[in-house]
């Protein structure tokens, strides 16, 4: 893959945990810690997909994939965006979709989860 992932998340702890699950498979990454640092580095890099954290001080994860998706129509280009969230009510579901969001990966991540879903939406 010669794409970066973008993986937007406050908690350190899964930031780390995503980066090594991304190592083991040779993936590139790039981390950013709110919405604002997202913008930033989808900007700078060119993403494959970008993992979403829903809830996030400032800038949430529904409010940086609109800036996205905005950005995105502009440029006549969508990156998959999945969600990554620990409210699996269909509610939830409903308004990450609503958001621009494409998927939705439940926290806490699993491994095997995390791997397919890169390989699912990554092309």
């Amino acid at each position: 893959m010669e794409k970066w992932l973008l993986i937007v998340e406050d908690d350190r702890i899964i930031r780390m945990a995503i980066e090594k699950f991304a190592q083991r498979k040779n993936w590139k990454v790039v981390m950013a810690e709110d919405g604002f640092a997202a913008l930033d580095a989808y900007q700078k890099y060119d993403c494959a997909v970008i993992f979403m954290d829903c809830q996030m001080p400032g800038l949430d994860g529904y409010q940086t994939t609109q800036a996205i998706r905005q950005l995105e129509s502009q440029k006549g280009i969508r990156i998959p965006i999945i969600a990554m969230t620990a409210d699996v009510s269909q509610e939830a579901r409903e308004s990450c979709l609503n958001a621009g969001m494409d998927d939705f990966l439940m926290k806490p991540l699993e491994m095997c989860e995390f791997y397919a879903s890169v390989e699912r939406w990554a092309k």
